[in-house]
């Protein structure tokens, strides 16, 4: 604002003294307007917490301030502004700036507001208030605080604990409650020292956990006095609780406990005799009468000292009556162990995990003992056949107390004897040769302990040297869990073999194990080959590969194609050394295309390899399907339920299903499917003739006859017809060759006569039903006739020339001369097709021709339907 006062001076003059200034806000706030809220949680007993908040004058003028807590001054101001306010009602909160006191900031300066809460016992939920005084305002709110404090505290609900008297080898179970008497969940642990005296004759469990806010946890306390004693006593057992302490970083509270009781010996002279006979891991039981004679009803509570007996926690015997009291007897240990060389079994089997029969057969066989006794260790033993050491049996004892009221008791005394375990399982098995199968066995674990078994496989007898057994050497098996074992076997030859696989726990002397019958049956097809795709009479050769597993060497020595095929040869025998591969070569040389093999019927072929499979298959369990491989026999492969080892024949003809059996005396037989598929080769090669019209040239087909029997071949020449060419013979015959030979050379001699000037082309066929077909192009170039002679002839005498008609029809050719010295016999003839006659020709010379030399003319022949074609013969004189 601004305003001017007049002052007037002694009524002479007047001065104007111009007054100005501002009004300002009150502006005195949080740094964060947001935080009016101040939340100190979840509070412990003997902890500090602290907040803090920013008081900022925003004003352009200095203020000063108050902060208010007190209840009954924000009672007092409450009322006077007619608001209700509250104080700070507990001690353990404090603030600084001290309340109730004034201070200044001036503009801009800020003020922290430091807040601490040390709650020193419980503090229910709780909303105190802070107000903020100034001198133009009577009072507002600034802060609300709230927060909650818990207590904290662990109990035992008995500090002592007496357990009475106890009878040696039993126990007696008492309960002590641990009481959470605060608010916040604690933690708990009890001198977990192993060497703790107290730890021999009791146990407590839980030996740590949590007890939730207001609840409590049972302690289970186990008397178990280990030596007669009247006076067992154990002072001050320490249970720690974590985070009871009165401040922070204050040790722990401990909680101190006291056991006590007395034991006294068994009245065993009195006690009547139990006994129990079961195979290990099997129940037997036996029940006891228990009579009362009193007039009031009895609960007794019986206690049984060994954990392989069981029964009933509480029975109760009527007054004056009697009760029937069940015992129940499972040990999941033997009495009476296995000699030591029967135990060793399992470290016997061979590296790597898996053994094969041949060397199982001679380990762990059990022989009868003989009386023969021999002293260990101060104890008679019994010693067998193999010198092997039997442990005396050890029968599991135990005593059955029935604590009476009267304070009498009734004991018995326990005695079981456990045998050897059954078989878990009798299986039968049926595969077929050369195939791997997995029998999976389950491995259980009958302790709540994890347990390591040693795998002995066994076969007194087995039926082939080829028979393979293996699997894992050892198997691990958590507590009360059970594991697959798989055991892969599998055998060249057919058979029935019987083997026992062992798990033997080597620690304990505990095994179980299974009876396997294997029945091994023919086998199935090892592998199907690819299609042998190769035109005739070229050679195909594909190697199968069969793996020698025995310790010495194996033949190949027999083979047969069902049906039967000409074309297919194996050479024999191939000899494979031991423990390694060996190469069986299938030679495949067709000599006629496919669908045309005489005798052969490709369907009867596929039918028959489905036959077999399918049979093979039924015989086969299900449970072989599992692990296919596929590939060459050196992996057997296992049974497939596809179809895809079927090959059946193409409706075209141009595949033959042939199914192959390689027999081996050692490994036995081996099955393979073939396809067969042959082309026509086309041309074998070309001849190449040259000649003259009227003159013949000659050439020699050669070809190669792979047949077997003695074969005769048809020759045909196929073309144009009249033809230029001819074979000298209709057919050949061609010897045997030996199978997988290079064959036999064979020859054809073929004719070339042309009918006409120019080229020519033609087809020697030369061809058998069982040996296949050869062709040979015939390529034939002619040109003009060529002159001939010169025809010698005598004075007044003839001579003939020689003249074929290279035609295939009749024609009728023209004679001429040049000189007519020469004299034709005629003019023209007819001559037939590929008839042959003789031109006559005479020298009658004239009067001045014979005093001369010799006179020389030409014959000339030409056929009237072809005047361009002329034959020329020189004539002579002699």
């Amino acid at each position: 604002y601004r305003d001017v006062v007049p002052f007037e001076i002694n009524g002479l003059f007047t001065v104007n003294v111009v007054v100005t200034g501002e009004g300002v806000p009150l502006r005195l706030e949080l740094a964060d307007r947001l935080v009016s809220k101040i939340n100190f949680g979840r509070m412990r007993v003997g902890h500090e917490y602290r907040k803090s908040v920013q008081l900022v004058n925003h004003s352009k003028k200095r203020a000063s301030y108050m902060l208010v807590s007190h209840p009954r001054e924000l009672r007092a101001l409450g009322a006077q502004l007619g608001k209700q306010a509250r104080g700070i009602m507990h001690r353990s909160i404090e603030c600084a700036p001290a309340p109730s006191q004034w201070r200044s900031l001036r503009p801009r300066e800020s003020q922290r507001i430091e807040l601490v809460c040390r709650p020193q016992d419980e503090m229910a939920p709780f909303h105190e208030e802070i107000w903020l005084k100034t001198e133009v305002q009577p009072g507002r709110h600034l802060l609300t605080l709230t927060g909650e404090c818990h207590g904290v505290g662990l109990r035992l609900a008995h500090n002592t604990l007496p357990f009475g008297t106890v009878i040696q080898d039993s126990s007696s179970t008492k309960t002590v409650a641990i009481e959470n008497i605060g608010d916040v969940g604690l933690k708990f642990r009890w001198d977990a020292d192993p060497r703790a005296a107290w730890r021999k004759d009791f146990t407590l469990s839980p030996m740590e956990g949590f007890v939730p806010p207001r609840e409590s946890v049972n302690i289970s306390v186990v008397f178990h006095p280990a030596r007669v004693n009247e006076d067992i006593r154990y002072d001050r057992i320490m249970c720690t609780v974590d985070g009871a302490g009165d401040q922070q970083g204050s040790a722990p509270t401990k909680l101190p406990l006291s056991l006590m009781g007395a034991c006294v010996q068994k009245p065993l002279e009195k006690a009547e005799e139990l006994v129990f006979d079961t195979k290990v891991r099997q129940s037997a039981a036996r029940s006891v009468i228990v009579r009362n004679p009193t007039d009031t009803d009895w609960v007794l509570r019986p206690t049984i000292n060994h954990e392989y007996w069981s029964g009933a926690d509480a029975v109760t015997v009527p007054a004056g009556g009697q009760a029937e009291y069940e015992v129940v007897y499972h040990p999941l240990q033997m009495t009476k162990k296995p000699g030591r060389a029967s135990a060793s079994a399992p470290r016997s089997a061979s590296r790597g995990g898996s053994r094969s029969a041949s060397s199982a057969s001679n380990r762990g066989g059990k022989k009868k003992s003989s009386s023969k006794k021999k002293k260990t260790g101060g104890d008679e033993a019994k010693t067998d056949e193999s010198g092997s050491v039997a442990s005396a049996e050890r029968p599991h004892v135990s005593t059955l107390f029935f604590p009476l009221p009267d304070g009498a008791a009734i004991i018995y005394k326990l005695v079981g004897h456990a045998r050897e375990p059954d078989a878990e399982a009798v299986i039968r098995r049926t595969v077929a040769c050369k195939k791997s199968a997995v029998e999976p066995l389950l491995v259980r674990n009958w302790l709540p302990s994890y347990q390591r078994f040693k795998v002995s496989i066994e076969c007194a007898k087995p039926h082939d040297d080829t028979l393979s057994l293996k699997g894992p050497e050892s198997v691990d098996v958590p507590g009360m869990l059970e594991r697959k074992y798989k055991l892969s076997f599998s055998s060249f030859n057919e058979g029935t073999s019987n083997v026992v696989v062992k798990f033997v726990n080597e620690s304990t002397g505990e095994w179980l194990y299974y009876d396997i019958e294997l029945k091994f049956v023919g086998a199935e097809v090892i592998e199907t080959i690819p299609v042998l795709d190769t035109p005739v009479r070229q050679k195909l050769v594909r190697s199968l590969t069969i793996s020698n597993p025995l310790d010495h060497e194996v033949q190949v020595t027999q083979c047969r194609f069902e049906p039967a095929h000409p074309a297919l040869f194996v050479p024999l025998p191939v000899r494979i050394p031991a423990h390694a591969d060996g190469l069986v070569d299938v030679h495949y040389r067709p000599l006629v295309p496919s669908g045309q093999t005489p005798g052969f019927n490709g369907a009867a072929g596929a039918e028959h390899a489905s036959k077999k499979n399918g049979k093979a298959k039924k015989a086969g369990s299900a449970k072989a399907n599992k692990n296919r491989r596929g590939g060459s026999n050196k992996d057997l492969v296992d049974d497939d339920d596809d179809d895809d080892n079927e090959v059946k024949v193409q409706e075209d003809g141009k595949v033959e299903h042939v199914v192959l059996y390689l027999t081996s005396p050692a490994l036995g037989e081996y099955k393979y499917d073939l396809r067969l598929k042959a082309a026509p080769i086309g041309t074998d090669r070309s001849l190449h003739f040259h000649s003259y019209l009227g003159s013949s040239s000659s050439h020699t087909f050669r070809f190669t006859s792979f047949s077997a029997q003695p074969t005769k071949f048809d020759c045909v020449v196929e073309g144009s017809a009249p033809s230029n060419f001819r074979v000298v013979s209709d057919s050949v015959t061609a010897p045997a060759s030996e199978p997988g030979s290079d064959g036999t050379e064979v020859s054809v001699e073929v004719e070339y006569e042309p009918l006409a000037i120019g080229a020519c082309q033609e087809e020697l066929v030369v061809s058998s039903a069982s040996a296949g077909e050869y062709r040979c192009l015939l390529v034939g170039s002619a040109d003009y006739p060529k002159p001939m002679g010169p025809i010698v002839i005598k004075k007044n005498a003839s001579a003939s020339a020689p003249f074929k008609n290279v035609f295939a029809t009749s024609e009728e050719f023209v004679y001429s001369v040049d000189n007519p010295s020469f004299v034709l016999g005629k003019a023209s003839e007819t001559i037939g097709a590929k008839a042959t006659t003789n031109v006559s020709v005479s020298f009658k010379p004239s009067a001045a021709e014979a005093a001369s030399a010799a006179a020389t003319g030409k014959l000339q022949i030409t056929c009237k339907s072809k005047p361009d074609l002329v034959w020329v013969f020189y004539l002579q004189s002699e």
